[in-house]
């Protein structure tokens, strides 16, 4: 009897060893190329997202001021832009990718979505530049404390999300989000705001109480798509690695 037609392991073992160096260098090219390839397909989800908020990032948001009903200093749109309320949606788009592929895979696409959007930006802002004045850009210290507060707080969503996966199915997508919009904060309004005195403090709890209950929404959503959104198994882990 003929063991390794019998057991497929054997089998497969067998066919891996009898492998030649060019087959191997076949494989680990084949693999690049599907690596490659899904980044680029989820980067175009992504990268148009971080291209608007960055554009739109000095632009205020105030379909959220009527619920504050309190001072006009305090009114959300002070400091929450259609930017932000964009790049929100970017936050949970990478716990989903998270959820299918993993916490590597999933920084690296946020890391390299970044670099695109930033060149894109940039390079729309050098064609706009004739036609703009003074005031109509914020300014570098803006733009960099709102990517690098962003980045960061993704970074820590993702890493967060697939830290506390497991148990109730809810638990790892609120708590991811729920870090992740505080830690974006926490970075964001000492940068931007420091210099007005106190006021950005109750700014920055009012922001992040308001991106919890985001996170509360986004639970329904997240439920629903959790069958279009599989579970990563560690294959696509080992190709991202």
């Amino acid at each position: 009897m003929d063991i390794a037609a019998e057991d497929p392991v054997i089998h497969e073992n067998l066919r891996v060893q009898e492998q030649t160096a060019a087959d191997k260098l076949r494989d680990r090219i084949d693999r690049l190329v599907q690596l490659v390839w899904l980044v680029a397909r989820l980067s175009l989800i992504l990268v148009p997202v971080f291209v608007f908020s960055l554009l739109t990032l000095d632009l205020p948001f105030r379909h959220f001021d009527r619920f504050v009903g309190m001072s006009p200093e305090l009114a959300i749109s002070n400091w929450f832009s259609r930017g932000d309320a964009i790049m929100c949606l970017s936050l949970f788009y990478l716990i989903l990718v998270t959820r299918s592929y993993g916490s590597i895979f999933a920084g690296r696409l946020a890391a390299l979505a970044w670099a695109i959007s930033a060149g894109l930006a940039g390079a729309m802002l050098i064609y706009l530049a004739p036609q703009l004045v003074e005031g109509d850009l914020p300014s570098a210290r803006f733009a960099a404390g709102f990517v690098a507060s962003w980045y960061i707080g993704q970074l820590i969503a993702i890493y967060v999300y697939d830290y506390t996966r497991g148990g109730n199915w809810w638990r790892a997508p609120f708590y991811g989000g729920v870090f992740g919009f505080a830690t974006q904060a926490a970075i964001y309004f000492p940068i931007i705001y420091g210099e007005i005195g106190t006021l950005w403090i109750t700014w920055l709890i009012l922001d992040v109480a308001m991106k919890s209950l985001f996170c509360l929404t986004f639970l329904p959503v997240y439920f629903a798509l959790r069958r279009l959104f599989r579970p990563y198994l560690g294959s696509m882990s080992a190709l991202a690695r």
